[in-house]
């Protein structure tokens, strides 16, 4: 409430993810021949790092990623500021729509770039 009482947007879970769903179904309807405009992918993330982008195109919060992950809000701070560096992005926008962009290219290709190692947090996830 704070938040929205300065000025800042919030929307819910809910909605980011029915947002990141009609932007994936946008990358999607591309050309297919359309080059893809960075080299970087998820696959040059750590096994964590891809988790942890995951979820954020998911739409979880920061303290939702904490508690699943058994890990700080400001430990998840640290790997999104990585991730932003390493992918050269700026906001948790950038990354859902690079994790729905980059699905979609995985999809198509048949590249397990999104899946994680298994690890005890990703297999505790696969059973929620």
């Amino acid at each position: 409430m704070e938040r929205v009482q300065e000025g800042e947007i919030w929307a819910g879970r809910k909605v980011v993810s029915r947002l990141v769903d009609e932007l994936t179904s946008n990358v999607a309807g591309r050309d297919r021949e359309t080059p893809v405009k960075s080299s970087k992918t998820l696959g040059g993330l750590s096994s964590r790092q891809r988790e942890i982008a995951c979820l954020v195109g998911g739409g979880d919060s920061n303290r939702e990623i904490a508690n699943r992950l058994s890990i700080t809000e400001k430990t998840v701070k640290a790997y999104l500021t990585a991730i932003f560096q390493r992918l050269g992005l700026s906001s948790r926008v950038q990354l859902a729509l690079f994790v729905a962009e980059s699905a979609g290219r995985a999809t198509r290709s048949g590249a397990r770039e999104l899946r994680p190692e298994r690890t005890r947090a990703s297999s505790a996830l696969a059973t929620r």
